[in-house]
């Protein structure tokens, strides 16, 4: 008869999931310092005028959520077309005069004179890569529809992880309970957990990349968080399984297009092209792309969902939430149900492509007269609810761009992060997603461009909220503790009852952070080591935090995280003290203090 784990055991489950905890409560405040670098925004993008709101903006701008029928569509609705002619054009003069330049202020020339602004080489052209060949290790897979054809395979993973794991503690008793050692699990303690044997990952890619959704989804967001460079604490051989998740590329079979393009756009759908592509050249969590020419000759890109996707959310998570407190080994300090509450409620605005077509619209108008960025102009008559069509445009994606001069990955590190500034800080209104495959870096009409794509994850922050990151920032800038304490209980971060354990964790972590804000040259990220600072306080963090961090956080500090990773992973040199005390310096409080 079995005997039962070791209480080792169980202890190294909680070690091994803290990377879930450290995912979301470490770059919680980790990601603080992204906005700071953030004030490389009015600065890296240079020239033309400030973007001033009119008033019916600024009042939805005290608006948060994911709810676009306030923010995106009653200013920017996708109109039908009275023919299928391209809905967008490539020069400015297109532009709706109501929508105002979008560009950053200009700063003056002794300003740039100090601190060095990153810039493209003259007549500098992004090197092309091929993609021909990106799904040629795809393979066709059909994904389940109805809710118990996927709680079937929930189930039978289940099933499959326990009878792993009772297989794995038999064979360790009868070998002395000596743990597995592979070459990725080497010299990692957290790796002798049971319940990670090579198996068992296999059984949960092969399950996440078959019902995909929100399964697949939530493994994606922890391989990303987990790409934080923290290795000694995430374990390899774990963050290999959502690593390998994030990659999937498995696509459904062509009768499953061919339904949903009929159910979206009627029986005849393929009339409505001259050609189009049943195999897909990009494939996602909820969705996969086809490549397509209109009528009148344009190339398109036609985002595909899947079909049960949008039904089968909270059947889902409910699935998974059972299977990752499996033992109950995850800790009391990550608030997980709060983190997939937030994530629940993303992945069903992410499902509804109109919404995501109407944030599209109105991040084009609102980057409109900026050159350094493009938005694809979409085509409302062959978009749905579930079926997105938008110009098809090519790039190379931001992080396989290690091989570009130090200049070009400087700028393009600066942009991203610039871009991210003017969201929080100037919009209120961000796509949240980091994935790094949906920033390009290609050519617009010969011009260099970071290519912008994939806004399902966009959502609106109210001027309340970000009033009050705003002072957190500004009192980390000043090493001002006792502010930093004010301004995190009142945004949500602390309850005002925590030891002064919790509360010198939270302000050091915080003040870490800072030394970016207050970094008066140009950052090498090459050379940060904040990551891991930060790191080492989390343990404490997560035992003597008492409450979960505000919904908006999880959405808006996985997007800062992102740029933070990109500016590590190319290794760029980003202005970033300079950028803060720009941005904030002009940043205008909703009380008006």
């Amino acid at each position: 008869m079995a005997s039962k784990p070791p209480k080792n055991i169980i202890s190294r489950h909680t070690h091994l999931l803290r990377l879930l905890a450290q995912s979301q409560l470490g770059y919680n405040l980790r990601h603080l310092d992204e906005p700071v670098r953030q004030r490389l925004v009015q600065m890296a993008v240079g020239g033309g005028n400030v973007h001033k709101f009119d008033e019916e903006s600024q009042q939805n701008s005290k608006q948060g959520g994911f709810t676009l029928n306030e923010n995106g569509t009653r200013h920017y609705p996708s109109k039908p077309l009275n023919k299928p002619s391209p809905p967008f054009r490539s020069n400015s003069s297109a532009n709706p005069s109501n929508v105002e330049s979008s560009n950053f202020a200009q700063i003056s020339s002794n300003e740039e004179n100090l601190v060095y602004m990153p810039s493209l080489p003259k007549n500098y052209r992004p090197t092309k890569i091929d993609s021909t060949n990106k799904m040629s290790k795809s393979s066709e897979r059909k994904v389940p529809t109805t809710r118990f054809s996927r709680l079937f395979n929930f189930g039978k993973l289940a099933i499959g992880l326990g009878t792993g794991t009772a297989k794995e503690l038999i064979k360790r008793r009868i070998d002395g309970g000596n743990s597995i050692i592979t070459p990725n699990n080497k010299n990692n303690s957290s790796i002798s957990n049971p319940f990670f044997t090579p198996e068992n990952a296999e059984r949960i890619v092969q399950m996440l990349c078959r019902v995909r959704g929100a399964a697949l989804k939530l493994g994606q967001m922890i391989s990303i968080q987990g790409l934080r460079g923290n290795d000694k604490t995430i374990p390899p051989f774990l963050l290999e399984i959502f690593e390998r998740v994030r990659q999937s590329a498995d696509f459904i079979p062509a009768w499953q297009v061919e339904q949903q393009m009929k159910r979206e756009l009627g029986p005849n759908w393929i009339k409505l092209f001259r050609d189009f592509n049943i195999k897909p050249f990009a494939a996602a969590s909820i969705g996969q792309v086809h490549e397509a020419i209109t009528l009148d000759g344009t190339k398109v890109a036609v985002k595909v969902q899947y079909p049960g996707i949008a039904n089968g959310i909270e059947a889902d998570f409910d699935n998974l939430l059972s299977l990752l407190s499996f033992g109950r080994v995850l800790p009391k300090g990550l608030f997980l149900e709060n983190f997939a509450a937030a994530v629940r409620r993303e992945l069903r605005a992410e499902c509804d492509y109109e919404r995501e077509a109407n944030a599209m619209v109105k991040f084009r108008k609102l980057l409109a007269d900026d050159t350094n960025y493009y938005v694809p102009g979409i085509f409302p008559h062959l978009s749905t609810k579930q079926v997105l069509t938008a110009e098809y445009v090519e790039g190379k994606p931001v992080n396989q761009c290690l091989d570009e001069p130090k200049e070009v990955r400087d700028w393009i590190a600066t942009k991203s992060m610039a871009l991210c500034l003017n969201e929080v800080f100037r919009w209120k209104f961000m796509q949240t997603d980091p994935n790094w495959s949906n920033f390009l870096f290609g050519n617009i009409n010969n011009d260099p461009r970071l290519i912008l794509l994939d806004f399902g994850a966009t959502r609106a922050y109210s001027a309340s909220f970000i009033d009050k990151y705003m002072r957190i920032l500004k009192a980390a800038f000043n090493n001002n503790r006792e502010e930093i304490l004010k301004w995190s209980r009142a945004i949500g971060f602390l309850t005002g009852s925590e030891t002064k354990i919790m509360e010198d964790a939270h302000c050091d972590s915080i003040s870490i952070i800072a030394e970016t804000l207050t970094f008066k040259g140009s950052y090498n990220f090459a050379l940060q080591n904040i990551t891991s600072r930060v790191n080492r306080l989390v343990p404490l963090m997560l035992e003597h935090r008492l409450t979960a961090p505000p919904e908006e956080i999880y959405s808006l500090h996985r997007k800062l995280s992102g740029s933070f990773l990109l500016a590590t992973k190319l290794q760029a040199s980003v202005p970033c003290g300079l950028l803060f005390n720009y941005v904030a310096d002009n940043y205008q409080y909703s009380d008006g203090k």
